[in-house]
C-alpha cells in the first residue's frame, strides 16, 4: 500500500531539541514566559525537553518495556530487547508526536481560559505526563532504523492495536485541542488504516534495505604480511 502523499507523514516528525528558555526557581515557578508568536515554538520544545529528561518519563518508559511487554519492534518482531543484548528500542509517539501533545495541551488550557497555567512549563509537562500514565497517548515501539524510516515517511503505521499501543483517540477527545490541518491528517491516516485492514497489504519495501548481504564466490585466506627485514633475508 503506497502513501498517496508521503509529505503528509513526513511533516509530523519529532522536532529537534533546542536550548531551554525557561529558567526555574523551583518546580512551580518560572522567571520567563513566552510571547504568543515569537517564543511559542521554543517554549513548546522546552517543555518537551523537560518531559524527556524527567524521572517520571524514564520510569514510564521502563514500565512499558518491563511490565507492558513493549519489547519488540512492531515491524521487525525478531528485534526483541529481552532476547538479544545490545539492541535498542525506541518509543515513537503516534499519531501525535510529543511536541504536538504539548502544543495541543497548551491550546486546550488556553481554550479553557486557564492562561496562567500555560505560563507554567512544569504544570503543562505534568498534564502531558498524566496523559501518558492514563494510557491516553499513542505509542509505537520501533527499532532505531525503522524509527528513522517512519519519520522519513517511508513506512506507514496503521492506527490499529497491532501497531499502536494506548487509547490515543480518548486522549484526542478529552485532553487536546488541535488545528484543522491535524484533523485532516488524522482523517487521511484513518482512511489509509481502513484500506490496510480491508486489503491486509502494507508497503514494507523500505525494510528490505536495512540489511545488506555481500555474496562472495569463494572464501580466501588473507595474504600473509611479511616484514621488510624478512624479505631481505630471504
Amino acid at each position: 500500500m503506497k502513501l498517496p502523499d508521503k509529505d503528509v507523514v513526513k511533516n509530523h516528525r519529532l522536532v529537534d531539541d533546542t536550548d531551554l528558555i525557561v529558567k526555574t526557581v523551583d518546580d512551580s515557578k518560572t522567571q520567563e514566559v513566552y510571547e504568543p508568536y515569537e517564543k511559542r515554538d521554543k517554549y513548546v520544545k522546552s517543555i518537551e525537553r523537560i518531559i524527556r529528561s524527567s524521572y517520571e518519563y524514564s520510569t514510564y518508559i521502563g514500565i512499558l518495556k518491563n511490565k507492558m511487554d513493549l519489547t519488540r519492534c512492531r515491524f521487525i518482531p525478531d528485534v526483541d530487547i529481552t532476547e538479544t543484548k545490545g539492541l535498542s528500542l525506541e518509543i515513537h509517539h503516534y499519531p501525535f508526536t510529543l511536541y504536538e501533545l504539548v502544543d495541543y495541551k497548551i491550546n486546550q488550557l488556553e481554550e479553557l481560559g486557564r492562561l496562567t497555567d500555560t505560563f507554567n512549563p512544569f504544570l503543562v509537562a505534568r498534564a502531558v505526563m498524566q496523559m501518558h500514565y492514563q494510557g491516553r497517548v499513542g505509542l509505537v515501539p520501533l527499532s532505531v532504523t525503522v524509527h528513522e524510516l517512519v519519520h522519513d515517511g517511508d513506512i506507514f503505521v496503521p492506527l490499529t492495536d497491532k501497531f499502536v499501543f494506548g487509547n490515543w483517540e480518548e486522549g484526542a477527545k478529552l485532553d487536546l485541542v488541535y488545528p484543522d490541518d491535524t484533523e485532516s491528517r488524522l482523517q487521511l491516516l484513518q482512511k489509509l488504516t481502513k484500506d490496510y485492514v480491508t486489503n491486509d497489504n502494507l508497503d514494507l519495501d523500505a525494510l528490505k534495505h536495512i540489511q545488506t548481504r555481500i555474496k562472495m564466490d569463494h572464501e580466501a585466506e588473507p595474504a600473509t604480511i611479511v616484514k621488510e627485514e624478512e624479505q631481505q633475508t630471504a
